[in-house]
């Protein structure tokens, strides 16, 4: 079947700007799809739905637990997500050298998160976790095999991704034991707080219970680090994909039998709900490719 692209990467920088740039991340010059992905994850690049004519902005930098905003120019906004010491021409050696074969991943990757961050601008939030969890099904195979490609410790990764398939049953699963062991602890402890905002105070109160299930009522539980009643639960970053699976599976999959799903009287205004929690998925996703980006360059 014939593809049709919905969405276009636009350039958000006037061209004196854009000259400063290498080639390898120009959209005008011989930028490749993971190099667009690097940029609109980074923030340096707007969306354009070509069926509607909508303009995204996209300026948030993902690749900082928590994101920041980017609203101009500056050289090391395209450094600064794989270190404070990066240089241009690391980026540039980088993604000048990138492996053609996979263009089809990160050109689906890029439409699942064009798609992610116009619904997130629509406030469409049920739509953007639909679409969170694409990327995380795209990824959850293909980043562990993408970052075994790049290790130079051929013997030890190949008995950790044996280890990761002995371990799992899912895809997910295997994405989740990579992830534990691929990041460092002190991200992997970093608190995420989750702030809770809806409609009404009532609302906001069936939000907190249904956060509070997904967390203690599941297989693997999520341990709560703290809270405050009805305001806020706050958990450890390494469970991040574990609410994310969690949530999907008890909301979406609306089975008869086994455990309690949630019902649609429970979560009211579910776009409000997924409001609350979406940027955390998309964050912990980008920073994962950052992450791999960060190691490759090292």
């Amino acid at each position: 079947m014939a593809s049709l692209n919905q969405f276009e990467l636009l350039e958000p920088f006037g061209q004196s700007n854009i000259d400063r740039l290498p080639d390898s991340i120009r959209l005008d010059k011989n930028i490749k799809e993971e190099g667009k992905l690097y940029r609109l994850l980074s923030g340096t690049l707007d969306i354009k739905n070509i069926i509607t004519g909508e303009l995204v902005k996209q300026n948030n930098d993902y690749s900082i637990l928590g994101k920041k905003v980017r609203n101009n120019f500056k050289i090391n906004h395209f450094t600064r997500p794989i270190s404070i010491s990066a240089k241009i021409a690391d980026i540039d050696t980088y993604y000048s050298s990138i492996n053609p074969a996979n263009i089809p991943l990160f050109k689906d990757l890029i439409t699942e998160f064009s798609f992610y961050f116009y619904y997130k601008c629509k406030d469409l939030h049920t739509l953007g976790f639909l679409h969170a969890y694409r990327i995380l099904e795209r990824m959850a195979y293909t980043f562990p095999m993408l970052y075994a490609t790049k290790a130079t410790d051929y013997i030890g990764t190949f008995n950790k991704l044996q280890g990761y398939f002995k371990g799992s049953n899912s895809e997910l699963k295997f994405f989740n034991l990579f992830t534990e062991d691929f990041f460092e602890d002190t991200f992997l402890e970093s608190d995420v707080k989750i702030n809770i905002t809806a409609f009404s105070e009532p609302i906001r109160e069936k939000y907190y219970k249904i956060l509070k299930v997904l967390c203690t009522d599941n297989s693997p539980n999520i341990e709560i680090e703290s809270y405050t009643e009805f305001s806020s639960i706050t958990i450890k970053n390494k469970d991040t994909l574990n609410l994310m699976i969690h949530l999907r599976n008890r909301y979406f999959h609306f089975a008869s039998g086994g455990q309690r799903n949630i019902s649609s009287s429970e979560m009211i205004e579910p776009n409000d709900f997924y409001k609350n929690i979406n940027e955390h998925f998309i964050n912990f996703l980008a920073i994962t490719y950052f992450e791999i980006v960060r190691m490759n360059i090292k």
